[in-house]
């Protein structure tokens, strides 16, 4: 009896898988809109009240920030670069997620709080990843949870800088 070691194909492209990341989270801030607004789009400013070392690259920047491109460098993380896709101040930016591990979409809306001087800011995603450790982690947790944690720390520090901001 003769026996054959297995054979292994080589995976192909159409046999990667792609995890999804979807999630949406919000904070109460204590400033106004249209500061948190500021803050929201002065994306070079991020690197200094992002709760994590990060670098952020403007590949084009565009006045009305519609059609503007960054890249963001994580320190821990991968990178990705996002466009701004529309905007509607001070209430709504989306943003496309268009090179690095993610693709799709996320919005911020902004919306006055019970009290002018607050914002109601929330954050939602809807993106997939093939990244070779993210998308086998998808099989043990989920991915839009583990998104929500790390926007927790990014809504913080968001109202912080805000609040900051807001301080006449």
């Amino acid at each position: 009896m003769t026996s054959r070691a297995p054979v292994h194909q080589p995976r192909r492209a159409a046999d990667t898988s792609v995890a999804a990341i979807r999630a949406s989270d919000g904070i109460l801030i204590g400033a106004p809109v249209e500061v948190v607004w500021a803050v929201l789009t002065d994306v070079e400013g991020y690197a200094r009240w992002w709760p994590w070392p990060l670098r952020v690259g403007e590949t084009r920047r565009e006045e009305a920030i519609v059609g503007s491109t960054y890249e963001i460098s994580p320190v821990a993380a991968p990178g990705f670069v996002c466009r701004v896709d529309s905007a509607a101040p001070p209430s709504k930016l989306r943003v496309r997620y268009v090179r690095g591990p993610f693709a799709g979409s996320g919005e911020w809306r902004l919306e006055p709080g019970e009290h002018a001087a607050q914002t109601r800011a929330c954050y939602a995603v809807d993106l997939t990843t093939a990244h070779l450790l993210l998308q086998p982690l998808a099989h043990v947790v989920s991915l839009g949870a583990v998104h929500s944690f790390v926007m927790g720390a990014v809504l913080a520090a968001l109202a912080r800088e805000s609040e900051r901001r807001a301080v006449p």
